[in-house]
């Protein structure tokens, strides 16, 4: 499973992943759809089958909200919301986080190829962050913009302070 030659290794395995995956090989299940995995759901499904879309629909009836990483002030801001919480309930700290330039980003073709390699992942992405936004509509975004920089200021309040 793990076996993959050259420097870049992610484009290489992309290149061919069937060459290099077995599903029946230890971890696999680390190498195709992990979010679905983890979820709970067959990780092989097809992509095509009916099941894909009801699963999805399971995950939103089970989770009342679905936290983007990439729009992490956001999530928080939404969780605080749905919680009933007071801003001081979401303050944090950035620990041991990889520094932006150390993180090398996928061609277009790269892009296509992962997304292609975890499909199922990526349907429940695309759901997801269209949830997500639906949700920052609904909370306002002059509100969001105005509680995001609130918790920004007050997380380097917490940082000057800590």
């Amino acid at each position: 499973t793990w076996k993959v030659s050259g420097d870049d290794k992610l484009a290489e395995f992309l290149r061919d992943p069937w060459h290099y995956y077995d599903p029946k090989g230890f971890n696999a299940h680390y190498l195709q759809n992990l979010l679905f995995f983890d979820l709970g759901y067959d990780s092989s499904t097809d992509p095509d089958s009916p099941v894909v879309e009801e699963y999805i629909r399971e995950v939103d009836r089970r989770f009342h909200l679905v936290m983007l990483l990439e729009y992490f002030d956001e999530s928080l801001v939404l969780l605080k919301d749905l919680l009933c919480w007071e801003l001081e309930d979401i303050l944090y700290f950035k620990l041991n986080a990889r520094k932006g330039s150390t993180v090398s980003k996928l061609s277009d073709e790269l892009y296509r190829k992962a997304t292609v390699w975890n499909l199922l992942d990526a349907k429940l992405y695309r759901h997801f962050n269209a949830t997500f936004w639906r949700k920052v509509e609904a909370y306002g975004a002059a509100r969001m913009a105005k509680d995001v920089a609130r918790l920004n200021e007050e997380n380097e309040k917490m940082k000057s302070i800590c």
